[in-house]
């Protein structure tokens, strides 16, 4: 396709028929916590992974013939003992997906922060150890 199309929505826009994307992207928040006011909604996707889990459960009738659904995730919920590998690849399997490929990288950037800043983080070590993966996802 030569465009592509941007919408704001809860999940997946109304427009979004089945069967029609080429590409869906979700970077959900990373940890299942429970969220306490609405700037938490950025960081934590409260304790059932409602939004991971509703992307995954609506990625694969959306998808055209060949599509890819595209998700964004940080290991520090399995870090810390929130959700682990596992769960993640039957929430996948459940949702009649498959993890086509797997792309890893670790953020430089927090390794940068001063000796002072990584004292004061309690999670200073987590962070540093931290590793965020894409996940390309087909269809089954």
């Amino acid at each position: 396709a030569d465009r592509a199309v941007v919408e704001e929505s809860a999940l997946f826009p109304p427009a979004l028929g089945l069967g029609s994307a080429d590409v869906l992207v979700c970077n959900p928040p990373w940890l299942p916590v429970p969220r306490h006011a609405a700037f938490d909604s950025a960081v934590y996707d409260g304790p059932a992974s409602e939004m991971l889990r509703g992307f995954l459960g609506g990625a694969a009738a959306r998808l055209a013939q060949g599509g890819e659904a595209v998700v964004v995730l940080s290991d520090m919920a399995e870090r810390v003992g929130l959700r682990s590998r596992r769960e993640l690849e039957t929430w996948i399997t459940a949702a009649g997906l498959r993890i086509h490929d797997e792309l890893r990288a670790s953020p430089q950037g927090r390794r940068l922060r001063t000796a002072k800043q990584q004292a004061a983080d309690p999670l200073a070590t987590l962070r540093a150890e931290e590793v965020v993966f894409v996940l390309r996802l087909r269809a089954v």
